[in-house]
């Protein structure tokens, strides 16, 4: 609704075991700066998951990612499109 970008969204990587430090999606960090709706996870291995958890909600909901996928698009419904 009045957060189409997800600003406040928590993103790890994963294996379905174990998982990454927590990115969060957030709008900038000083005066007048935006930052892009855009985050970029680390992980040392092949990540199979995604876990996000969506700003006002406050539990963690967990996508199997598809085989190769380079970029990853999450909507707050659970759909998943990837490239």
């Amino acid at each position: 609704g009045g957060n189409p970008a997800g600003w406040g969204a928590g993103v790890r990587l994963g294996d379905g075991q174990r998982w990454g430090p927590v990115r969060e999606l957030h709008g900038g960090s000083g005066y007048w700066s935006l930052d892009g709706a855009v985050v970029v996870p680390a992980w040392g291995g092949a990540a199979t998951h995604l876990a996000v958890r969506w700003p006002g909600r406050g539990e963690w909901r967990e996508v199997r990612l598809p085989a190769g996928a380079r970029e990853v698009e999450v909507h707050p419904d659970g759909t998943v499109r990837a490239r």
